[in-house]
C-alpha cells in the first residue's frame, strides 16, 4: 500500500498551511488562543478536578492565561521567524517607564476595582476597611497576579501581537475595543463551568 502523503506533499501542505496563517495572522491568533485556553479549562475543571483531586487556584488562574501568550509566540514564529520570537522576548524586559506609571498599576487598578463593584446590591453597605494584617498578604497576592498573571500570563499575546495589529486595522479606539470584546469572549467558559461563577462574584466581592 502507498502512504497517502510523501514527504514532498507533506512539505507542500505545511507550506501552505504556513502561507494561510501568515495572510490571516489575527484570525489564527484568535483561533489558536481561544483554542488552548478552553481546552486547559475543559480539561482542568470538567476532568481532573474530581472528587478528592484538587489543585492551587491560583495555579489554576495562572495556567489558563498562558493560551494568548502560547498562540503569540506560535504566530510570530510563523509569520516573522527567529528574529520576531526574540523581538517578542524583548519586551519581557522593558521596565524602564515613568513612576506615575507604576503609581497607576499599583493604586489605580485596584480603585478601578472597586468603583467596578460598588454599584453591585449591598456592595456599598458591606464595605469595611480591612484589618492592618490584611494588607501584606493583600499586597503579595496582588503582585503575584500582577506579575505573573499579566505580563507573564496572556498579555504578551493580548497587547504585545493582537492589540497593535487591530489597531493598525482599525485604529486606536475601535481596534482597544475590538480586543475588549474579544477577550471577554474569551473568558465564556469559564461562566459555564460549576462552581466557576460563584468564586468569579466572590472575588469581586468587598472584603
Amino acid at each position: 500500500m502507498e502512504p497517502l502523503h510523501t514527504p514532498g506533499q507533506s512539505m507542500t501542505l505545511s507550506n501552505r498551511l504556513s502561507h494561510i496563517m501568515r495572510r490571516y495572522p489575527l484570525f489564527f491568533y484568535f483561533l489558536l488562543a481561544f483554542g488552548f485556553t478552553w481546552t486547559y479549562e475543559l480539561t482542568v475543571y470538567r476532568i481532573l478536578l474530581t472528587p478528592g483531586f484538587s489543585l492551587r487556584e491560583v495555579l489554576l488562574d495562572l495556567g489558563f492565561t498562558l493560551g494568548p501568550t502560547l498562540a503569540a509566540f506560535v504566530m510570530t514564529a510563523v509569520s516573522q521567524g527567529r528574529a520576531g520570537i526574540l523581538q517578542l522576548l524583548r519586551r519581557y524586559i522593558l521596565w524602564r517607564v515613568g513612576l506615575r506609571w507604576y503609581l497607576l498599576v499599583l493604586l489605580g487598578v485596584p480603585v478601578l476595582l472597586l468603583i467596578a463593584v460598588l454599584p453591585l446590591p449591598g456592595a456599598l453597605s458591606a464595605l469595611r476597611l480591612p484589618a492592618l494584617t490584611f494588607w501584606p498578604t493583600y499586597l503579595l497576592i496582588y503582585l503575584l497576579f500582577l506579575v505573573f498573571e499579566g505580563p507573564l500570563g496572556g498579555e504578551p499575546g493580548w497587547r504585545g501581537f493582537a492589540l497593535p495589529r487591530l489597531q493598525q486595522r482599525s485604529g486606536p479606539l475601535v481596534g482597544s475595543l475590538l480586543l475588549g470584546v474579544l477577550w471577554g469572549l474569551w473568558h465564556l467558559p469559564l461562566f459555564f463551568i460549576p462552581g466557576r461563577t460563584n468564586m468569579l462574584y466572590r472575588s469581586l466581592a468587598p472584603a
